[in-house]
């Protein structure tokens, strides 16, 4: 998340459910300029004329240089919150915030971790849930089209001969298991070749051979037991 405004931009990094700020990559970035008084332009109602002059242009470019060699380096979807003449002028000098999803809120380049979190949560968790529907959708035609693997067993097969393109697993999906040479069968934790890791192992499997590897809510595979695969062939 890239919180702007006309003397300062802050750069947060993002988990699950929070975010922390990223001091690295030049940011925060700060307005050195002995003229420039936010305040004053605050005070006297003239607030947007602080993202009208050739300075603050050059500062926001510099912060959005910045901000395309972070994603350079680590690439990842990107939030710019800021006012709305802050987001527009950004837009017209800026290259790494053309893809970015915006939120219309002052005041977050100096504001706490959870004021910003707060602010992009509705749009994270909108986006979230348009990603599940998209999984959903992919898997049902994948049925159709019969490129579909349901459960633990049969997707590790079809993982182990790199033919799963997508791979669906619920957030909080555990299950042992011990292969009998030919199948996993279900095993009880501490059984003697149990495997207790089977659904981190198909993961890291899928991600090695180019798999879209998918974390869905609990409850969303139904009857596909927790892991689903739509197949490349």
């Amino acid at each position: 998340v890239l919180s702007v405004a006309s003397d300062r931009v802050t750069l947060w990094n993002g988990g699950a459910d929070r975010v922390v700020e990223e001091r690295s990559g030049g940011f925060p970035m700060v307005r050195d300029n002995d003229n420039f008084d936010p305040e004053r332009l605050q005070r006297v109602g003239d607030q947007p004329s602080a993202y009208g002059d050739e300075d603050t242009r050059h500062f926001l470019r510099e912060a959005d240089r910045a901000m395309t060699a972070i994603l350079r380096d680590s690439p990842r979807p990107l939030y710019v919150t800021g006012q709305p003449a802050a987001l527009s002028l950004l837009d017209d000098v800026g290259e790494a915030v053309k893809d970015a999803s915006h939120v219309p809120h002052g005041g977050l380049a100096n504001a706490s971790a959870d004021a910003v979190w707060q602010a992009v949560r509705p749009l994270i968790e909108a986006e979230e849930a348009r990603g599940v529907d998209s999984v959903a959708d992919r898997l049902e035609a994948a049925r159709g089209h019969r490129e579909f693997a349901a459960g633990v067993d049969e997707v590790w097969q079809n993982a182990r001969q790199a033919r799963v393109r997508l791979l669906a697993v619920e957030e909080n999906y555990r299950v042992t298991v011990r292969d009998d040479g030919e199948h996993l069968v279900p095993a009880e934790s501490g059984d003697l070749d149990a495997r207790e890791d089977i659904v981190d192992e198909i993961v890291e499997q899928c991600l090695q051979t180019g798999a879209e590897v998918r974390f869905v809510p609990d409850g969303t595979l139904g009857e596909a037991g927790g892991i689903a695969g739509v197949l490349r062939y």
